[in-house]
């Protein structure tokens, strides 16, 4: 038996159509929701993934702090003989999320829309020396923060791999699976910061 894990990062369920929205932001979901069970009062347990993400890995409140001593969906299943793999890009599930534990890895990293959104080192170093100066005051940060955003970040190009690339590697991974495994999919693209695909007309609404 084959077990799918999908988690979209930062994803609202007041911008799904199942749930009112006026956008056809996800249809594949929508149908899915048509004929499975749609919980209407499941939370985060935080909002920021690396906090939220080892809850719901766990089943604990604040798992992130019990990720090292706690059982976790795929450490039980891998105990049980069951592979257990994750693909995903960028979501910092070895390190930043806690030591999430999988008998395999894969991490798609950044594209050619990272590289392309970020063309300008000297601003980026820039803005990594003034921030720690910054951050001791809060308001003078979140302000800088901002305008640093207004004025050079960039609304075209994704800082994650697309959600069709990686669609597309899961499929590839699901071609030839073990006979029983685990699977986690997280997709990041929903993450900040936002970019428009000038190229989709389902996109632009046309």
């Amino acid at each position: 038996m084959g077990t799918l894990l999908l988690t979209v990062d930062a994803l609202r369920a007041s911008h799904l159509g199942q749930f009112g929205y006026h956008r056809d932001t996800m249809p594949a979901l929508d149908r899915i929701a048509t004929d499975g069970t749609v919980f209407t009062n499941a939370y985060a347990n935080a909002p920021y993934t690396r906090l939220s993400i080892p809850s719901f890995h766990t089943s604990r409140y604040r798992g992130h702090e019990l990720i090292g001593d706690t059982p976790t969906i795929a450490s039980v299943l891998s105990e049980a003989g069951i592979h257990t793999a994750c693909l995903g890009t960028l979501t910092g599930f070895k390190d930043s999320e806690g030591e999430l534990v999988f008998d395999e890895y894969r991490d798609l990293g950044r594209d050619e829309f990272y590289d392309r959104a970020n063309q300008s080192p000297v601003l980026d170093a820039t803005k990594r020396a003034v921030k720690p100066l910054l951050e001791r005051v809060r308001p003078a940060y979140r302000l800088a923060e901002s305008v640093y955003g207004s004025l050079f970040s960039t609304h075209e190009f994704k800082s994650y791999t697309d959600a069709g690339e990686m669609t597309d590697a899961v499929i590839e991974w699901l071609s030839d699976p073990p006979d029983e495994f685990f699977l986690w999919v997280h997709y990041m693209e929903g993450h900040r910061p936002y970019g428009v695909h000038n190229d989709d007309p389902a996109y632009l609404g046309e």
